[in-house]
């Protein structure tokens, strides 16, 4: 199924799950948004949901998709987005002797920074001093907002040279 059907299959199920719950909050969404993503996890399958938001292109590009993790992402699961990715990391490195890591983050706003804070405090501890860094060849976020952009420079110190040095922040192209 293509990227694109799969979304919109997601969407169906999310719009199902807004109808029975009275719609979306206005105020106070976080609770309702990670039980939709619960939903979406059961109705889905976490594997299935797992495949198409974190895969490998082009030999050892490994990209994430935000816009579909975005829609089953709640802290139920984070550990195995988390051991996801490193999977897909490992098994790349048993092919490759190195590998990039293509973030796409369209549609991601400081909210759902804010709401997805604990997957990146935990992926972040989960890699930060592995092996892995100095086979990363490049970190690319495209479609990023312009609040990562000023993040990154603001806080850039805090992320390993090793990794600050092989980092590119793409602004979102306006179509």
């Amino acid at each position: 199924m293509s990227q694109s059907n799969f979304l919109t299959n997601i969407q169906q199920l999310q719009d199902k799950y807004y109808d029975k719950n009275n719609g979306k909050n206005r105020i106070f969404k976080t609770k309702q948004k990670n039980e939709c993503a619960e939903e979406v996890s059961q109705q889905v399958g976490l594997d299935t949901l797992l495949q198409y938001s974190v895969f490998i292109l082009n030999d050892n590009e490994i990209h994430v998709d935000y816009t579909v993790l975005k829609t089953y992402i709640s802290p139920s699961n984070y550990k195995s987005i988390i051991d996801y990715i490193i999977y897909v990391i490992k098994y790349t490195l048993d092919k490759y002797s190195s590998f990039s890591i293509i973030i796409n983050l369209d549609t991601f706003t400081i909210t759902a920074f804010e709401r997805h804070r604990g997957i990146i405090t935990q992926f972040c501890d989960s890699t930060i001093d592995c092996e892995f860094s100095p086979k990363l060849t490049k970190l690319v976020i495209r479609n990023s907002p312009s609040f990562i952009k000023t993040s990154v420079q603001t806080f850039g110190s805090l992320i390993p040279d090793n990794v600050y040095g092989k980092l590119s922040v793409l602004s979102k192209v306006k179509k």
